[in-house]
């Protein structure tokens, strides 16, 4: 873990620390960010910390500002990262089904609150057996339509729960196409935006450092569940199905569990490719 510099006896480490302690008191959780040890200052036989934090965890504020930590709100200079979904389920109001046996997510923190990520699905198919895909080039792989963007914010601010919501980026547009079977078929356009709620586990970052984050995206009868942060208005997807068997636009929801892995946001379990995030929402 990278340690920050703390400087005596200096006017321009006085400035230094004072930012530092005012850029930390204006953050407001939920939020992306490293909890960092400073080093301290021997002044005789004690050592003099100017954390704002006691324990690696960034949670309970020292009110002296004299803890051994601080927290740094954003990601570090490795910002990306890299992550795989189990079985993932798009279904629809209706009944529509499609099941895919993997996702991949690759992204990056762009922000304390925000990051861009590219969303795929492998090995699809309908209830029919059908393999679904968004060209006949790749079988069975349905792929987004261009970036989307990361939103993170309070699904319940009481019980400290927070989500990532994930949209096209620039807020409107198209998630991605796909058709079950050969061509010319139906054709799924899937729209919108999905919630995915930052979850607890053994290797999570949920309040506490780590490598490792977990996301999930759960729906019951093709509503997410949840449909909305606090206080805001709806995000969900919707599936606008056109060709051999034209419906009307269907609300649709997305159930996986996305386990990531930070640092340079490649497939690799190698050190130099991690680097430690904390999403803390207390």
């Amino acid at each position: 873990m990278r340690r920050v510099r703390v400087a005596g006896g200096c006017l321009l480490a006085a400035f230094a620390i004072s930012a530092v302690g005012a850029a930390t008191a204006a953050a407001e959780p939920p939020e992306v960010g490293r909890c960092v040890e400073v080093e301290g200052v021997k002044e005789g036989k004690k050592t003099i910390y100017s954390g704002g934090y006691g324990s690696a965890r960034c949670i309970k504020p020292k009110a002296g500002h004299n803890g051994r930590y601080e927290w740094l709100p954003g990601p570090g200079p490795h910002n990306k990262f890299f992550g795989v979904g189990e079985e993932t389920v798009l279904e629809t109001v209706g009944g529509q089904r499609v099941f895919c046996s993997a996702s991949v997510f690759k992204g990056e923190y762009t922000g304390a609150k925000t990051e861009k990520v590219k969303l795929s699905f492998d090995i699809c198919e309908d209830s029919a057996k059908r393999p679904c895909q968004t060209t006949p080039a790749k079988e069975g792989e349905i792929i987004e339509q261009g970036t989307l963007e990361g939103n993170l914010a309070y699904i319940d601010s009481t019980k400290k729960t927070a989500g990532w919501d994930l949209k096209p980026e620039g807020g409107s547009g198209i998630l991605f196409t796909y058709y079950c079977g050969k061509l010319p078929e139906t054709i799924h356009t899937v729209e919108g935006s999905v919630i995915g709620q930052v979850k607890n586990g053994f290797f999570s970052n949920l309040n506490h450092m780590s490598k490792w984050g977990l996301v999930l995206y759960k729906a019951v009868k093709g509503k997410q569940l949840p449909e909305a942060f606090e206080g805001q208005a709806n995000d969900t997807l919707t599936t606008n199905t056109t060709g051999i068997e034209m419906r009307s636009p269907e609300q649709t929801g997305m159930s996986t569990l996305n386990e990531t892995i930070a640092g340079e946001g490649k497939d690799i379990e190698e050190e130099v490719n991690e680097e430690p995030v904390e999403t803390k929402t207390k």
